[in-house]
């Protein structure tokens, strides 16, 4: 499989989960500056909406946007667990990647524009400190991830959010079950792997 994607963009979370699936997939680097990828071509060509991440399978088809190609990649490799089986808590992860994606993800947008003001990143930091801690009490008491001892994608895209954190300058002392699942997800052998590769250690 083909990743387009940038270092440390939202496209890690479709990374982190393709390694979770035990697929090291064949990655093409986005210039954001000019829209040039790294093997000679264009965004434009295969995503007419500009972003990553972007990934092609083995047909050649084209998959967009975070939470679909998370939830193709559930179906796909469904021995991974990237989704509990249960179908409640697949419910509840869907509705964990909803939210992230609405609700934190994009808030993040201020910290990386380099047109924001400070203004807007004040903003945008009151926002995602009520969502920080709801995910934070959600995380309470729990010693492992979103689902307890289950990893799933939802996981994945909340730690990136997380990762995020450290180039924004926003500090998780507040939050520290938020810190602490962090940290667990850092050790894991994929965001290791993914890390290394995206060149961001």
């Amino acid at each position: 499989m083909k990743l387009y994607y940038m270092p440390g963009a939202c496209s890690l979370v479709i990374h982190i989960a393709l390694r979770e699936a035990g697929v090291t997939p064949q990655l093409v680097k986005l210039n954001p500056e000019t829209g040039d990828t790294d093997d000679g071509g264009n965004i434009k060509t295969v995503n007419a909406k500009g972003y990553v991440p972007v990934l092609v399978d083995e047909d050649g088809e084209k998959h967009t946007e975070v939470v679909a190609i998370s939830l193709m990649l559930a179906d796909k490799f469904g021995e991974s667990k990237l989704l509990p089986a249960d179908p409640k808590q697949r419910r509840r992860a869907i509705e964990w990647l909803a939210f992230i994606s609405t609700e934190i993800h994009k808030l993040f947008g201020p910290f990386f524009m380099p047109d924001a003001t400070d203004a807007d990143r004040k903003a945008a930091l009151v926002k995602i400190e009520k969502r920080f801690e709801y995910a934070d009490e959600h995380l309470d008491g729990k010693n492992g991830f979103l689902f307890n001892e289950e990893f799933t994608v939802a996981d994945i895209y909340l730690f990136v959010t997380l990762f995020w954190t450290t180039p924004a300058q926003i500090s998780l002392e507040k939050w520290p079950n938020l810190g602490a699942f962090l940290g667990r997800v850092m050790q894991r052998p994929s965001v290791i792997e993914a890390i290394k590769a995206e060149g961001l250690t």
